[in-house]
């Protein structure tokens, strides 16, 4: 609803308060209100000295919750206290401060006093408010330097007689080009190196020059090739630029006391790239301390489909770097509604892709990739393979929601004595259970698996009603379970955080149960979205791998009977 069709009083008001003050105001004239679409105006003149200055007032469709603004009728920079050449002038009255109370009128005195102001050269310098962010500042730019404090220290650190040469990584990435310098070097002598905050899998690595400026030279906001090659007049890189063809890219880092800019040139400098600078700021502390230990862990997501996808990269983002990924299937485009992948990895292996989802996130991660069907049709040396790759892990997650995969799992996880999480989103978005063993304090994986089986049971309420059976039972052609990303992003979460404090607390957990029920929606034993139940496991089965009855012995007769012992004249 535009304002002034349901506030018509406000808006007369309006009019006859700036009636008010144009009659009492002899520097304001030709006060005209009208509609510019169906948007509420007035345009107006300010008589600043000598000058007549038009401006507009323009009252938005949700005025007067919203700030009105005063900009020139025809664009023009009128004052240092404004957005831009065409934009609308900072006032006293601002989006940042309005009240509703404000009025038309006082913000054409506040334009006045602004004008007036600087124009005055006697007066003192006016307060600014016209405060923006980096981020603010630099929207609208397409290209842009990415500097670390030990990137923009070791440039700084160039002097005006000795440049330097430059590498740098360049990446394209939602319509910007994004420039970061990765190596700084003099006559092949490396001075500085610095990984890459992103790692591309074919990146865009440039060269060039970084070249400090003398005190009489300015650092220019536009380069030319003119202007660069006045800049180097005289100096060691004066042949650089002159050998240059125009065919490829020049690309030079001008410094001038603590600024660096970075600029390309191609096609004798009719093309030009003015890149803004970043300054990246250290990285703040926002994990609690202790996750620092779960650089050191190992963990296994067996399925990297919805579940397992979202749990390997918030692990990642937790601190962990070590994993090993196992999954044989494909990412397609049906898979976007829940799967943490996007659109780029279509026709990839989904292992290999969220492999590729957490190095960019965490770029210290090691990631181990097994592109197998656990439990599947494999090789038998494939399967073996993954198995003691799973023994050598500190955690296992089974995101599968397979029983095959799970025994197998949870085969390794008893024997090895290897803590085990998993998790189930129960069809319809109705829910989910997270669950997890830890050796000698739980249940081993199968027989916990079989309590909370046991547990849905004695609920005495049929299953989903409509599904009949639980959803991992159902058979494989089945077609897929609905539950949209918010349903499986909660189960997902649950279950990192139950595996984050099982590897960082192994006795002393923050949970007092292992398995949880949790509901999203009032049906089946939920009463309402978020209705948690916990499963308590009573104590059953034993952590370790089944050994026989004299063990020793009989695995000694067994090899004696593989390895015959040498005969007597044998030679060593």
């Amino acid at each position: 609803m535009i304002w002034w069709v349901s506030q018509p009083s406000r808006a007369e008001q309006e009019r006859a308060d700036v009636a008010e003050l144009q009659e009492r105001s002899a520097w304001l004239t030709n006060v005209t209100f009208g509609l510019d679409g169906l948007q509420l105006v007035a345009d107006f003149t300010l008589a600043v000295g000598e000058e007549a200055i038009d401006l507009r007032i323009s009252y938005p469709d949700f005025f007067p919750d919203v700030a009105a603004a005063i900009a020139p009728k025809e664009p023009g920079l009128l004052s240092g206290h404004q957005w831009g050449p065409a934009g609308e002038l900072c006032l006293e009255h601002r989006a940042d401060n309005w009240t509703s109370n404000v009025t038309g009128a006082m913000m054409i005195e506040s334009a006045y006093r602004l004008l007036s102001g600087e124009a005055d050269v006697n007066a003192p310098t006016l307060p600014s408010a016209h405060n923006m962010s980096l981020g603010q500042e630099v929207r609208s730019s397409t290209s842009r330097f990415l500097l670390t404090d030990s990137a923009s220290d070791h440039l700084l650190s160039i002097a005006v007689d000795a440049p330097a040469d430059v590498k740098f990584i360049d990446r394209y990435f939602d319509k910007t080009w994004f420039a970061q310098p990765t190596e700084l070097s003099r006559d092949g002598e490396a001075l500085w190196q610095e990984a890459p905050i992103y790692k591309d899998d074919i990146p865009v690595v440039r060269s060039g020059k970084v070249l400090r400026l003398r005190t009489d030279q300015s650092l220019p906001q536009i380069l030319t090739l003119e202007k660069l090659q006045e800049l180097v007049a005289g100096g060691s890189l004066e042949a650089w630029v002159g050998e240059w063809t125009g065919e490829t890219w020049l690309s030079v880092v001008l410094v001038r006391g603590d600024t660096s800019r970075l600029f390309m040139l191609l096609s004798k400098g009719t093309t030009v790239f003015n890149y803004k600078t970043i300054s990246i700021p250290p990285a703040t502390p926002r994990l609690p301390p202790r996750h620092v230990e779960l650089a050191e862990k190992q963990v296994a997501v067996v399925g990297c489909g919805s579940v397992g996808s979202k749990v390997a990269v918030s692990l990642a983002r937790s601190g962990v770097k070590k994993f090993l990924l196992i999954d044989a299937d494909l990412f397609y485009p049906g898979n976007i509604v829940r799967n943490d992948l996007d659109l780029r990895a279509v026709g990839a292996n989904k292992a290999k892709a969220v492999g590729r989802a957490i190095e960019s996130v965490q770029t210290e991660a090691d990631v181990t990739v097994s592109n197998i069907a656990l439990g599947g049709q494999e090789a038998s040396e494939s399967t073996s393979l993954a198995m003691r790759r799973l023994a050598a892990c500190d955690l296992i997650v089974d995101a599968t929601a397979d029983s095959a995969v799970f025994n197998l799992c949870a085969l390794v996880s008893r024997n090895q004595k290897k803590p085990m999480a998993w998790a189930q989103v129960y069809a319809g978005g109705v829910g989910g259970v997270v669950a997890r063993a830890r050796p000698d304090l739980d249940p081993p994986p199968m027989n916990a698996r079989a309590q909370i089986h046991n547990w849905y049971a004695d609920r005495g309420v049929p299953w989903l009603e409509n599904e009949g059976v639980d959803y991992d039972l159902l058979p494989a052609d089945q077609p897929p379970m609905i539950a949209d990303d918010a349903d499986v992003g909660v189960v997902s979460a649950h279950l990192t955080r139950l595996v984050v404090d099982t590897l960082l607390r192994p006795t002393e957990s923050a949970f007092p149960f292992s398995a949880y029920c949790i509901g999203l929606a009032k049906s089946w034993i939920f009463e309402a979205p978020f209705d948690t139940w916990p499963i308590e496991y009573a104590p059953d089965g034993t952590w370790g791998a089944t050994f026989e009855e004299d063990a020793g012995e009989k695995l000694k007769e067994f090899v004696a009977k593989l390895v015959p012992p040498k005969d007597a004249g044998d030679a060593d």
